[in-house]
């Protein structure tokens, strides 16, 4: 059995710096989402010998000996979801401080959304929705490629969430120029999002219907989009559906 950390254990591992950021209330509940996120298995981030190491080096070893391409690409999106964990305590730090490193690269969108359903494919199949791209094949944005996949990995999962079972589930990915930005969107037929939260969806630490959510996907998803030099928001209407509208700046 995994002895779990207490999360005062888990606050005085991380820099003391992190946690200045917030109230002590939040700094508190930050910490139980670190513990949730990041101690799967404890080494992974805050001891020495990473276990994904020898994870990745099996995956690879699999690949390489097996021709079925079914195994193939379970192999890789295992690996893919591997480095996704390890990241994500990342992301919560960058986010506590306020600042974000980015490798931009040039990547066309509509390979962006492509990669995202792969990594998502068996998921959807299992729950019964329909995922469609539409994006033309010379859009490009200057993005940090892995961080945007974050980004829309957070916006799929919650639409996944919103739809549950609904064989009639769509989900539609889009991106477009327009009047002189990019903007990407995540479009959904669910249920909608409830009225109470709007005003605080990408506050830190809310969530719905989520007993085991930290709270923080939205508001970190914000702090990356905004790190690019765009804006998010969204549109819900109960019964109809959500759309989440992510606009950045084109490439010059």
């Amino acid at each position: 059995m995994v002895a779990w950390p207490h999360p005062f254990e888990v606050m005085k591992v991380l820099d003391h710096r992190f946690f200045r950021h917030f109230s002590p209330q939040h700094a508190k509940r930050l910490a139980r989402a670190a513990q949730r996120v990041t101690f799967p298995a404890r080494a992974i981030i805050f001891e020495e010998g990473d276990p994904s190491d020898s994870v990745h080096l099996a995956l690879g070893a699999i690949t390489k000996r097996s021709d079925d391409e079914s195994t193939r690409r379970s192999c890789d999106t295992i690996s893919h979801q591997l480095r996704r964990m390890s990241s994500l305590v990342e992301d919560v730090l960058q986010y506590a401080r306020g600042n974000s490193t980015l490798d931009r690269r040039r990547v066309p969108l509509r390979n962006l959304f492509k990669h995202l359903l792969y990594l998502n494919a068996e998921t959807l199949r299992h729950a019964g929705i329909t995922a469609r791209v539409r994006a033309a094949g010379g859009l490009v944005a200057a993005i940090d490629h892995d961080r945007m996949i974050r980004v829309l990995q957070n916006l799929l999962s919650n639409a996944i969430e919103a739809l549950g079972t609904d064989r009639k589930g769509l989900i539609v990915l889009a991106a477009r120029r327009l009047r002189g930005v990019c903007e990407l969107t995540v479009r959904d037929n669910g249920p909608g999002i409830p009225k109470v939260i709007w005003s605080t969806l990408f506050q830190p630490f809310t969530s719905h219907g989520k007993p085991g959510g930290t709270g923080l996907g939205l508001a970190i998803a914000k702090s990356i989009v905004e790190a690019h030099g765009g804006e998010i928001t969204f549109e819900s209407k109960k019964g109809a559906g959500t759309t989440f509208r992510i606009r950045l700046p084109l490439p010059a």
